[in-house]
């Protein structure tokens, strides 16, 4: 501004120098016509001009003195204009462009051009449009016709749902703008919800129907309570799931909500009435959705139609791609690192455990052992790439493994992927594994670094340890935590009373990541026997961390024994114990 006005006050100035130039020095007192600039030295007083002939004796006929333009006083008023109008020019130009007119622009107009751009993320006409209807400065009329055109946009899927879009949605439904229709609408328009299933269905294959629910077009402190249900599913106009297939009710849904639901039903009998070949897979989704906040509504119903094409195929199909690539051969066995054959009073288990494979498995997953039938275990699937762990497939027939060794076979399976809701490429090659020792012992791979010692003695103590009373007397409780651990730690917990040490159950144990502040309160695992009031308590690692961890992480390797530690009603704590070397006995035990 302050540059604006210098420019206006040299270019006034200059004006004025100019004219100053232009007017000239007078050079003499000589009597001149106003009119023609006629020199009327000499002439007789009272005469008329002699060169224009007009009248002489009028008030204002003649002016005094003949004058001279100043060619330097014009060029310095000429310089002077030319940068009073630079810089005013300039500066005005740079304060027309900063001033903010649009707060200025009549309702109706700006109305229209903030539609004209809806979408657009912070579009100055719609931002000045949202704050003018915040601050109440739009009648009812205007605001009531803002509620269709923002109804459209948020129906638009093209159209980005952006700020201030659904601030003004949301300002509008608060105060009492929409119609029991245009509310509908907008729980409608609020979320969408999306059908997926495997494009190919196998006659004896389960069905799996993955539906999801997203909340993506609501406004921003919107929260929803929702009802879904969907009715009775055909395909080719055969009845393959009941009515009742899907029920979910969410509460408080807010923000970008993501609800998924998938389940399994068998389709072994329901599809002999349908014909092979392509068919639809229909349902309708019954969805009550109520506005919960930043105002209370009533109920809105609506109703989803659901549709997915599908192609039934025979029970024995392949239907996706099953390949073997010699230049992967060897890297496909190489990525099965591991075998473990476990029996069990009822069944047993199979471990197998994969490095990320090159290539996805789909397999069928055998045992054979000499002088008994091959068993079929069950089937796994490891997609390609997937990190490296174990993968239990248990005995589902059959008396499980006997003693002695076994050979593992892998063979590729179409069944083992009926749940996968895509096709794809799999491995097309058996994988054996042979010489593999029923109940072998194993032991997983632990951290032993000694140096760790003093950091977990440090990190990891009883917080709290005392008696309560239960149904069989006195019990053991306790609670264990973990402070900013340097190493990943997976302990189980044992109590020995004098006489012997006692496990707690199995899913009792101390879980921390390294840098974790973690803990685990156990309670009423142990009976106290009368008169104790001292126990040695210890933590060992747990060697089935792999079994339930997807984290490869190896955890501590050693224990932690807290020793002599005082046993009362009213607890004590904190007690910090030693790390103790186990050894292959102590673990075992």
């Amino acid at each position: 501004m302050t540059v604006l006005i210098v420019g206006v006050a040299i270019l006034l100035a200059g004006v004025a120098v100019l004219w100053l130039g232009w007017r000239g020095p007078r050079l003499d007192d000589h009597p001149i016509c106003r009119r023609c600039g006629y020199d009327l030295y000499g002439s007789a007083v009272g005469s008329d001009c002699a060169e224009c002939g007009c009248r002489l004796d009028g008030p204002r006929a003649l002016r005094r003195g003949n004058r001279r333009r100043s060619g330097r006083t014009l060029l310095v008023g000429g310089l002077m204009l030319l940068s009073g109008v630079g810089l005013a020019g300039g500066a005005g130009y740079t304060w027309w462009g900063a001033a903010d007119w649009i707060i200025h622009k009549p309702t109706f107009w700006l109305r229209h051009d903030a539609i004209r751009q809806i979408g657009t993320p912070q579009e100055p006409n719609a931002m000045q449009l949202a704050e003018r209807l915040d601050q109440r400065r739009l009648s009812v009329a205007q605001e009531v016709a803002l509620v269709g055109p923002v109804l459209r946009l948020q129906g638009d899927p093209s159209l980005a749902w952006v700020d201030p879009w659904p601030e003004i949605l949301e300002t509008l439904v608060v105060r009492g703008h929409l119609s029991p229709p245009q509310l509908g609408r907008f729980a409608a328009q609020s979320f969408d919800t999306r059908l997926t299933v495997r494009p190919v269905l196998r006659r004896g294959d389960s069905l799996r129907i993955d539906l999801d629910s997203f909340l993506r077009r609501s406004t921003p402190n919107a929260r929803w309570d929702m009802t879904q249900v969907t009715s009775a599913w055909t395909l080719a106009g055969v009845e393959v799931v009941a009515p009742g297939g899907f029920e979910r009710e969410w509460t408080g849904l807010a923000g970008s909500f993501h609800g998924g639901y998938a389940a399994s039903f068998s389709l072994d009998r329901q599809l002999e009435a349908a014909a092979l070949g392509p068919a639809t897979l229909r349902s309708q989704l019954d969805v009550t959705m109520t506005l919960t906040a930043p105002v209370a509504t009533d109920p809105v119903s609506l109703t989803v139609d659901l549709s997915a094409p599908v192609e039934v195929a025979a029970a024995d199909a392949v239907v996706d791609e099953f390949v073997a690539e010699p230049a992967l051969v060897d890297a496909v066995d190489a990525a099965w690192t591991a075998t473990r054959v476990e029996s069990a009073e009822r069944g047993g288990s199979v471990w197998l455990r994969f490095d990320p494979p090159p290539a996805s498995l789909a397999m069928a997953v055998w045992l054979e052992q000499s002088g008994r039938e091959p068993q079929r275990v069950g089937r796994v699937h490891v997609p390609a790439g997937h990190a490296a762990g174990w993968r239990e497939v248990r005995f589902r027939r059959g008396p499980g493994p006997a003693a002695g060794e076994a050979t593992v076979r892998l063979e590729p399976d179409q069944a083992a992927v009926a749940h996968v809701p895509t096709l794809g490429a799999y491995w097309g090659e058996p994988l054996v594994r042979s010489g593999i020792v029923v109940d072998a012992p194993y032991h997983p791979p632990l951290n032993l670094d000694a140096s760790l010692a003093t950091a977990v003695e440090q990190a990891v103590y009883l917080d709290r340890i005392g008696l309560t009373d239960g149904r069989r007397g006195k019990q053991l409780s306790m609670s264990v935590q973990a402070r900013n651990a340097s190493v990943r730690l997976d302990y189980v917990m044992r109590v020995d009373f004098g006489d012997g040490w006692i496990d707690a159950p199995g899913h009792q144990n101390l879980q921390a990541r390294v840098g974790d502040n973690t803990g685990y309160s156990s309670g009423r695992w142990a009976v106290v026997p009368p008169g104790v009031t001292r126990a040695d308590i210890m933590l060992v690692p747990n060697l089935k961390w792999e079994d339930h961890s997807p984290d490869p992480t190896p955890p501590w390797g050693h224990g932690l024994l807290f020793e002599d530690v005082v046993l009362t009603p009213s607890g004590s704590g904190p007690v910090f114990g030693r790390v103790v070397p186990l050894d292959d006995g102590v673990l075992e035990d």
